[in-house]
């Protein structure tokens, strides 16, 4: 039988077969979630419920990490600034006037 359809259709024997098996599995499914839709959207609900109790807040390590943060930035834009002035007097060439206008416009 499965050869007839098979050839009747022109389709392989094994894309019959799975067909048929994810046509089943897709029944099955509908049937649990449709009968046992109330305890998935109460399993859900409470789910979500438990996140809002077991999530920490980030705030502390935020605070703590701002101040250091803030001497690391203006370190390497120190260091930004020099390295940029010995390109731009070096290698462009410009004046020391305009490699200060040049880096200002930027920032």
């Amino acid at each position: 039988m499965l050869n007839f359809i098979s050839d009747a259709l022109q389709i392989q024997a094994s894309t019959i077969q799975m067909f048929v098996i994810y046509s089943i599995g897709t029944i099955v499914l509908g049937f649990v979630l449709v009968n046992f839709m109330k305890y998935v959207v109460i399993g859900i609900f409470g789910i979500i419920c438990l996140s809002a109790f077991v999530t920490t807040t980030p705030k502390i390590v935020e605070l703590q990490t701002k101040s250091p943060e803030i001497k690391r930035t203006t370190q390497v834009t120190a260091t930004f600034k020099k390295e940029f002035m010995e390109d731009c007097l070096t290698i462009a060439m410009n004046s020391k006037e305009d490699c200060e206008l040049i880096f200002e416009d930027k920032n």
